[in-house]
């Protein structure tokens, strides 16, 4: 995608002296993002962008709130909305990304009347949709499988990043649950499994917290494939009687077999989040507090046996890195230490051999309503649900990344090059 085509139909994002080019590509469309860092909302041509539009901004939604599934052609820019869905909420919005081919496009919808999400591949060029019998979390790079922890139930950890459904039908797991843990669906028979059950990986990994909090229970946050499709990541979560959260990261075959604890809940606890593959496939980059000195770009050994700082910079936001590994680009939290006063934040780019960063971007994360700290009776240690963050992420070549932004305190979704930089 030329610069000159997306001067044509995009205004050019000018605050604050960016040292690269950088477009609203939804100048007419506020209350719009794009989903995550880790998942790419650029097609697979790289011509369109896959994003969800929120109804409103004001509010936390209820169930049953549909929200729309918006393509912007980057070509042409033109904005359309393909589909709605009430299987959203408010920082992944509908898991909108892509398959293999810009004819599949793929995000979760759900049945009102039984309360369940399911992952739903729609044709844009046609208008076809089916759909799948499993949730759609994040999507093999070749589109074949999708990943995905129990939507429904993600809330009783963290808000934002399930689905949105009555209190009333959902229902808590309870220890190591048996039918609970690590869904894999495949894509082109729409059959869905649960690889492993907390139980199992309890067993496995002879995990002992239930030990010390008998009435605490596991539950699933992030499922990511690696780039091969041959390995899969897992957030495991221990939901402590007192609300607290013990986290690990868990590495499996697509099949459940050979599971190993990447990163235990101890040196966790110590702080750090949000891991991602790193391009290998066999190691996770993620923000860590390494041996006491702060929070550090590291690289985990996806078998668990060691832990490696990227570089001696300060960690921060949502990490990931371009293809060949050279540069790391991540952002800041509004609240983060590297934000600035005015709800502006930073977007890093760091030279991975050189040890040194550039802030590339400073952008406004500021929405009207920053939201609840909770949902109904359930408890949440993560506060501000409608709170805005950048996730930076990279289209298929690293040659472009998305990110979001507001426009007087409304979401938009911009994309910016390195094509330029110095």
């Amino acid at each position: 995608m030329s610069e000159h085509n997306l001067d044509e139909h995009f205004p050019r994002f000018v605050d604050h002296e960016p040292l690269i080019h950088a477009w609203n590509a939804t100048p007419t469309l506020n209350r719009t993002i794009h989903r995550f860092f880790d998942s790419s909302p650029f097609s697979p041509s790289g011509r369109y962008l896959a994003l969800t539009r929120f109804p409103f901004e004001e509010r936390y939604p209820a169930p049953g709130d549909r929200a729309q599934i918006v393509l912007v052609d980057l070509e042409s820019g033109s904005e359309s909305v393909v589909a709605s869905t009430a299987a959203w909420d408010t920082q992944l919005g509908a898991q909108v990304q892509w398959g293999a081919t810009d004819q599949e496009l793929c995000y979760n919808d759900l049945d009102e009347t039984t309360w369940r999400p399911r992952g739903v591949i729609h044709n844009p060029e046609t208008g076809s949709r089916r759909w799948v019998n499993g949730a759609i979390y994040h999507v093999s790079a070749d589109g074949s499988k999708a990943a995905s922890p129990n939507l429904e139930r993600y809330r009783y950890t963290q808000l934002g990043y399930g689905v949105v459904i009555p209190d009333q039908v959902l229902s808590p797991n309870v220890g190591a649950a048996d039918d609970d843990g690590l869904y894999v669906t495949d894509l082109k028979s729409g059959a869905s499994e649960l690889i492993v059950s907390f139980r199992q990986l309890a067993k496995d990994l002879r995990l002992n917290l239930q030990n010390s909090d008998p009435q605490g229970a596991y539950y699933g946050a992030h499922a990511k494939w690696n780039n091969s499709g041959d390995r899969l990541m897992f957030v495991v979560r221990f939901l402590r009687s007192s609300g607290a959260r013990d986290r690990m990261i868990v590495t499996l075959n697509p099949d459940g077999s050979d599971i190993r604890l990447a990163l235990d809940h101890t040196t966790w606890s110590f702080g750090g989040h949000h891991p991602g593959w790193c391009p290998d496939g066999e190691s996770i980059l993620m923000n860590l507090n390494h041996e006491g000195k702060g929070m550090r770009f590291v690289r985990v050994d996806a078998e668990g046996s060691k832990v490696t700082p990227i570089t001696g910079l300060p960690g921060s936001g949502h990490p990931s890195l371009t293809s060949d590994e050279r540069y790391l680009l991540t952002d800041e939290y509004h609240s983060g230490p590297m934000s600035y006063p005015d709800g502006t934040v930073p977007i890093r780019l760091v030279d991975v051999s050189a040890g040194t960063e550039r802030r590339i971007l400073r952008v406004d994360v500021k929405p009207r309503f920053m939201g609840p700290d909770g949902g109904g009776s359930l408890p949440s240690e993560m506060g501000n649900a409608l709170r805005v963050d950048p996730h930076p992420a990279w289209d298929r070549h690293s040659s472009m990344f998305a990110y979001n932004a507001c426009v007087d305190g409304s979401r938009h979704v911009f994309v910016a090059t390195l094509e330029d930089l110095e």
